[in-house]
């Protein structure tokens, strides 16, 4: 059986290279690396930056947690607080600022325009919004057995999350009504984003609802 519990330092290695495997099938992913049909490299490209968007979270102490069976990690969920935005020193701290020189300056700007439209498909729904749901990822060999609902469960109930409005955004149509009925999110938009669709949701606080 699977527990839930914060990430610790020692649990960035083997969650970065889950979320390169399950993220390397999102085509925003592959909209930023453009690495064609070379799957490797778009694993090996996603476990480096996700190494340091890891080491973000928990340096600015915003909550991330992860699902882990006999030593194993099988899922992962974060949440960036707006109170807690990561600066220009965060990342220079975490080695971010070594991307350009990695995989391409173009990667970057792609990356940066990505983000930015994200977030303003978000404000659009909830200009009040107090944090973002982020990072859900499950082994694609463990869907099915109950360990997304339980992950977006925990973190919604943390103390630190609970009584905050909140927005995310998926690129999967059928994961719509998931967060509908585990999150409660709703006001879906629908948006096209370099020619992807993604839908951004949100949920008001509890007293708004």
């Amino acid at each position: 059986m699977f527990q839930i519990r914060p990430i610790k330092e020692d649990d960035i290695g083997p969650m970065s290279q889950l979320y390169g495997e399950v993220f390397c099938e999102n085509p925003l992913y592959g909209f930023i690396f453009q690495f064609k049909d070379d799957r490797d490299k778009t694993v090996e490209a996603l476990t480096w930056l996700f190494s340091r968007r890891l080491q973000l979270l928990m340096r600015t102490n915003n909550p991330m947690f992860v699902a882990e069976e006999d030593g194993v990690f099988v899922g992962g969920i974060g949440c960036i607080l707006r109170e807690r935005r990561y600066s220009m020193i965060d990342m220079l701290a975490v080695g971010l600022l070594l991307w350009p020189f990695r995989y391409g300056f173009a990667s970057v700007f792609r990356a940066l325009d990505l983000d930015k439209k994200v977030e303003e498909c978000s404000l659009q729904i909830l200009p009040d919004s107090e944090g973002e749901i982020v990072m859900v990822a499950v082994n694609s060999s463990r869907h099915r057995q109950g360990i997304g609902r339980k992950l977006l469960s925990h973190a919604l109930n943390d103390d630190r999350i609970k009584n905050l409005s909140l927005t995310l955004s998926t690129q999967k149509l059928m994961n719509i009504s998931f967060y509908e009925n585990v999150g409660g999110f709703g006001e879906t938009r629908e948006t096209e984003l370099f020619g992807i669709q993604s839908w951004s949701m949100c949920r008001r606080k509890p007293t708004q609802q």
